[in-house]
Order: structure tokens, then sequence, then C-alpha cells
């Protein structure tokens, strides 16, 4: 919900993806505004900023990364923010800072089958869009850290699960 009674959602359309506004008061025949149609990647998690009109989205691109980038809802434009060989999902913005942006970022590569996978662990990250800044902030041996959601009274929530590192680890004749 991006105001009172307006949604702001995605669709993957022909191999790429669009960003909509649905004014849910309005009369059922009348279409969604379009504020954004790209086929150079898609559009996978979304968080509103109201007081700033814009968007937090992980987006991801053929090259199987998955990055955040901001959307002015005002002009359409966007802007890429993190990099890497990374799965960078999941952004929520700080209710009390829009400056601060909170996810759940991991390392990605290719296993010894040629698949893309996770590599490492999944850890909740802090960015500060003013400086640049990110520290990871939210990391355990052994677990996985996923959607962060931040309240207005500054509490932290998140998913805490014990990673699969996606390895075959049962016993078999030969290990005994």
């Amino acid at each position: 919900v991006i105001e009172p009674n307006k949604i702001v959602y995605t669709a993957c359309l022909h191999g790429g993806t669009a960003i909509y506004i649905k004014d849910l008061a309005a009369s059922e025949d009348r279409a969604e505004g379009l504020v954004l149609r790209r086929n150079d990647f898609r559009i996978q998690d979304i968080d509103y900023d109201a007081p700033n009109k814009r968007l937090a989205i992980s987006a991801s691109s053929y090259a199987h990364s998955q990055h955040l980038a901001i959307l002015e809802l005002d002009s359409a434009r966007i802007d890429f923010i993190t990099e890497g060989d990374c799965l960078d999902c999941n952004p929520c913005f700080d209710p009390n800072h829009s400056d601060i942006i909170y996810y759940d970022s991991c390392g990605f590569g290719v296993d010894e089958q040629g698949r893309f996978c996770e590599l490492g662990l999944r850890g909740i990250c802090r960015l500060n869009l003013k400086t640049g800044d990110v520290d990871e902030i939210v990391t355990t041996p052994g677990f996985d850290f996923l959607k962060p959601q931040i309240d207005h009274k500054g509490n932290l929530y998140f998913i805490k699960r014990p990673h699969d590192s996606g390895k075959d680890e049962s016993v078999s004749i030969k290990d005994i």
C-alpha cells in the first residue's frame, strides 16, 4: 500500500518486468497506471518509502545476480545501489530513517556441476543511502537470516534458519 486505497505491484511480462499502481477506489474498468517497464531485469522484492515517494527494489539480471535499486515514483528514474557477485534481497526502509535500508545478502557462484547457487551464509545488512556505507549487522555461523523488517520503535525482525549448504550430507555405506 502506497497511499490510502492505492497499491503498487510488479508483474513479470514477456521476459521483462513492469511496475503498476492500482487505485482500489476507482471503478474496475479503470486501468492501472504503468510506472516502469524494463526487459533487462526482473523485480523480485519491493518496499515503499512514503515520505520520499520511492521504492527500494531487488532486481535480478539475466546474469543471475540480484541487486538493490531505488526507483523514484515521480520520475520513474532508477538507480542501482548495490553490485557484485551477490544476491541482495528483501529491502526494507527504516520507518524512522528513510535513508537507511535493511536487506539480506549472500554471495553467489557456480558449483561443481556448473549450476548457479548461493555461496556462504545469508546475513542482514544495513545500507546508508546518504553515505553509501554498508554494514553486515546480523550473522552467525551455521545460520541464514532472511526478510528483515523494522518497526517504528526500531526493533529489527527477521527469519533465522539453519544454513543449507545444498550438499547431500547423508551417511552412505562408504562413510560407515
